[in-house]
């Protein structure tokens, strides 16, 4: 799998002859900014990966005396897991957030009610916990919570072409936690 790898430090504490031989070979290599740069990252299929997951997608209509309604359910699993990485090209933290940053669970739940001209959309989406992962000089790890989100809108059909809608995503205002680390 291509990806980032881990970041390597420019700078060595308390050892000026290490921090001006790193700073030499980025000169060498033509980085432009070769002076004020502090710690690279670079693409690197230095790993194996195995992704497994499942997406499922339900639709429904019904037509009513009291209008259309047209309901959809999706839902998505995935996980990936490292299977073999060089620690010298992956730290702890960059396998954790390859395999822990994106949730695993995803789903949403939509309604469309249609009458006449007349439509009202109703959608709820799911976002499973999911942690990232950091050195604890940046604040260490933190997971984040599940999160609930609503959106609706309302809209009417002037024309065949011309259409006027309101609404909102995220009508609740819920946010995921606060990031609030180093």
């Amino acid at each position: 799998r291509i990806g980032f790898s881990q970041y390597f430090e420019v700078e060595v504490p308390g050892n000026p002859a290490a921090t001006a031989a790193n700073r030499q070979a980025l000169r060498d290599l033509g980085v432009y900014n070769w002076a004020t740069l502090g710690r690279v990252q670079y693409f690197t299929n230095g790993f194996e990966t195995t992704t497994r997951g499942v997406d499922v997608v339900l639709n429904h209509t019904a037509s009513t005396d009291f209008g259309r309604f047209q309901t959809t359910v999706a839902a998505n699993y995935n996980a990936n897991k490292v299977d073999n990485s060089d620690p010298g090209i992956l730290s702890r933290e960059r396998i954790g957030n390859i395999e822990n940053l994106n949730p695993k669970i995803r789903a949403n739940v939509s309604e469309v009610w249609t009458l006449g001209n007349f439509t009202v959309l109703g959608r709820a989406g799911f976002a499973d916990k999911w942690t990232d992962f950091a050195e604890p000089t940046d604040g260490g790890d933190k997971e984040f919570g599940s999160e609930v989100t609503f959106d609706l809108e309302v809209g009417y059909d002037i024309t065949e072409n011309i259409r006027v809608a309101i609404g909102g995503d995220n009508v609740f205002n819920n946010y995921p936690d606060k990031n609030i680390r180093a």
